[in-house]
């Protein structure tokens, strides 16, 4: 359902460098004062990889607040529980806790994450449990770009990662970078189009001394959904396609998404709407 990235660990725990705030509706391009969301994703390998055999399906369920933000999420997959989280937020709409739970009602007190902020609202220390990590933020303007620099540092003072995120006078990610012990780990460079949206990315990863990578480029409906997606290889080749149709409720937001690619990947949504 979601696009996978390298590096899941640290996106988990890496907060938007930005000061501006966007909810979580708007990032999930929902249209409508929107409460309740069930998104259901089944997946149908090819014949050649077993059929419906090796099929997955995966329901993940999402409740906002009247601000427009998460605060809890759940997943299912294969009518099985996977993980609940319920989130936390301050009076600033700053994500403050994430509490993650063994099963639909028992949490486990060891598994959250509590984020503290600077007088700027970037994140400068994270708490995993009992295990604090400290952050130090530096911003820099260069004509119409913004680098954000975040450091990560352990409990021995020492700096350990950093990233490099570089945005332009919209807000938009122009390039990410990720390094550790100052060695450049990887890279991600974005592309917009005319309209604002994503149309490529691509990521680079570095590791003794050989480099990989992938990208994707992406096309759009009239109602600003990703009709197709290319994939890419690290010369920019095209490696597969797929393509994806909707069927949209009388609000303008999706309920029923249909890629087809290497393999069927057919997505319902049940939206509530606040009256």
């Amino acid at each position: 359902m979601k696009i996978k990235l390298l590096l899941s660990l640290v996106l988990i725990t890496q907060i938007s460098l930005s000061q501006k705030k966007v909810n979580d509706l708007a990032k999930m391009n929902l249209k409508g004062n929107v409460s309740f969301i069930k998104i259901t994703e089944e997946r149908f390998p090819s014949v050649s990889d077993g059929g419906n055999l090796n099929s997955r399906k995966e329901m993940n369920s999402y409740v906002f607040n009247k601000e427009g933000f998460i605060t809890e999420e759940k997943c299912l997959e294969n009518g099985r529980f996977r993980f609940k989280k319920v989130k936390e937020y301050n009076s600033l709409n700053q994500l403050s806790k994430i509490q993650e739970y063994e099963s639909e009602y028992v949490f486990d007190a060891n598994v959250f994450f509590s984020y503290e902020y600077d007088k700027n609202g970037l994140v400068n220390k994270i708490t995993y449990a009992s295990s604090p990590t400290f952050q130090r933020n530096e911003m820099e303007k260069k004509g119409n770009l913004t680098s954000y620099i975040k450091y990560e540092i352990k409990d021995d003072k020492t700096e350990e990662k950093q990233f490099v995120r570089v945005e332009d006078e919209k807000g938009r990610i122009i390039e990410e970078d990720y390094f550790i012990r100052n060695e450049l780990y990887s890279k991600t460079i974005n592309i917009y189009n005319s309209k604002g949206l994503l149309s490529k990315t691509s990521y680079l990863q570095y590791w003794n001394g050989s480099t990989t990578g992938y990208g994707k480029e992406l096309e759009y409906n009239s109602k600003n959904d990703v009709s197709k997606i290319a994939n890419l290889d690290q010369n920019n080749n095209v490696l597969d396609a797929e393509e994806i149709t909707y069927e949209y409720d009388k609000m303008g937001n999706w309920i029923k998404k249909q890629s087809n690619g290497a393999e069927t990947v057919i997505t319902r949504r049940e939206i509530e709407y606040k009256i």
